[in-house]
């Protein structure tokens, strides 16, 4: 009779809370196994911490974790051969310079698709840029575009959370060879991942659309069109004038600034640090007469916030195009908040080149 009671008293147990075998609880005290460990700030999940979930499986395919493809230069580089994301590590100029590699669904080895370089802005990184400006992979995952993420430096010292341009030459930044790290990029992917040489785009964001001009100024033979997003072609900082030079051959553009920018006033008023930027006309007119265009622009529109004027008539059939919108700041801009999403303007400038 005792071991009746006691038999339907652990059933009991059993139903109002769940029963774990021996083996399940093995399992449940076993150590969680960590991923792969690579640099900060390089699009790898860090190591789990804890106990495994419960019913986690490990992903394959697409949506697997990618580690961290390394080499000591762009030509002893590995291309992947496979669709997915891809952080990538290559020495160049005496550093290890970082990318995020983004191959669209459809992509082919032996095909020809189109490229865009994703520059971020200052104290930024790639990883967290393709999570700011993220529709701009998922659009280019419609379109078959090939997306690269590149990541500058901090003082010389590569990979790091915080990393920044060499756009102006500063001292603390002079002897970085951004321009040529990018050329060379440039080179690695059309040779390597099917990325269209004719159609070679590059956008940047603050810091990074300083480069992005500064780029476009000096190797304009390699990029079909440029896009640069809260930034100007001139800088006064602590007494000194910085200023892109004048570009060696006409090259499409788009130029977005936001009225709400207190980082780069559109009014020629000081930043929040005491910089002092070109204003949107000076901007406009700097890269309307290095495309030798007309002063009267072909196209002209408004729609709330956002203005939109266009220069056409420019050699070589070169387009400069520019996008004000009153309510955005110092961002990457997207649909509800700004009144137009920076993918889309990208794309639509980009594409039709």
């Amino acid at each position: 009779m005792l071991k009746v009671v006691v038999v339907f008293f652990t059933l009991a147990l059993c139903v109002g809370s769940g029963c774990k075998s021996d083996e399940d609880g093995k399992k449940a005290n076993a150590p969680a196994q960590s991923g792969s460990s690579v640099q900060a700030g390089q699009g790898e999940d860090k190591p789990a911490k804890g106990r495994a979930k419960k019913g986690r499986k490990k992903k394959s395919g697409k949506g697997a974790r990618r580690k961290l493809i390394q080499a000591s230069s762009f030509s002893a580089l590995q291309p992947p051969t496979a669709t997915g994301k891809y952080p990538l590590q290559v020495g160049y100029g005496g550093e290890k310079r970082h990318f995020l590699l983004l191959l669209p669904g459809g992509w082919k080895k032996d095909g020809s698709h189109p490229f865009v370089i994703m520059l971020h802005g200052g104290g930024g990184n790639a990883k967290k840029f393709a999570g700011q400006a993220r529709l701009v992979h998922r659009r280019a995952a419609k379109e078959g575009v090939i997306v690269v993420y590149a990541q500058g430096t901090s003082g010389g010292r590569a990979g790091l959370r915080k990393a920044a341009w060499n756009a102006w030459g500063k001292p603390e930044l002079k002897n970085v060879d951004d321009v040529g790290f990018l050329a060379a990029l440039i080179g690695w992917a059309t040779s390597n991942v099917a990325a269209d040489s004719k159609r070679v785009f590059m956008a940047g964001f603050s810091n990074g659309a300083a480069l992005t001009q500064r780029f476009v100024a000096e190797r304009p033979g390699l990029v079909a069109a440029a896009a640069a997003v809260g930034h100007s072609s001139a800088m006064k900082q602590d007494g000194v004038q910085y200023t892109i030079s004048k570009p060696k051959a006409p090259v499409s553009i788009l130029l977005i600034r936001g009225g709400k920018d207190t980082s780069v006033p559109p009014d020629g008023k000081p930043s929040k640090k005491g910089k002092l930027m070109a204003t949107v006309d000076e901007h406009n007119a700097f890269w309307r007469q290095a495309n030798g265009c007309k002063d009267k622009p072909s196209r002209s529109s408004e729609e709330g916030d956002v203005r939109t004027i266009e220069w056409t008539a420019c050699k070589s059939g070169t387009v400069v195009r520019s996008i004000f919108s009153a309510s955005l700041a110092h961002r990457w801009p997207r649909k509800k908040r700004d009144g137009f999403d920076g993918a889309t303007a990208l794309y639509a400038f980009f594409l039709d080149r």
